[in-house]
């Protein structure tokens, strides 16, 4: 992966599906530059079926997991939904010109 030669140019980013599996030691780097670049100046949200608490485990280098983690949550605002998934309870179907029947 490439490193960033200047400053990305965006005001929030948004990961969806953060910490599904583990992930290698080079996205963690790359990852850990991305927050580090943006960290005061940007909003970031970060989407995950995985709880917080186990976001550590999911990453290979602890020292950079802690450096991670420290830009994300020291400044989080959380939001944690319980429940059943809205995809699994839905009874929802489409019909035959794409629209959602009840």
């Amino acid at each position: 992966m490439e490193s960033f030669a200047t400053e990305p140019k965006f005001n929030v980013l948004i990961i969806d599906d953060w910490e599904l599996h583990s992930i290698t030691e080079s996205e963690q780097k790359y990852l850990f530059e991305l927050i580090e670049l943006r960290s005061e100046t940007s909003s970031k949200i970060f989407v995950s079926q995985t709880p917080i608490s186990k976001w550590h485990s999911l990453m290979p280098n602890s020292t950079i997991a802690d450096a991670i983690l420290d830009r994300i949550v020291r400044t989080a605002i959380r939001i944690e939904l319980k429940g059943e998934s809205v995809r699994k309870n839905s009874e929802r179907k489409i019909d035959e010109e794409g629209s959602f029947m009840k």
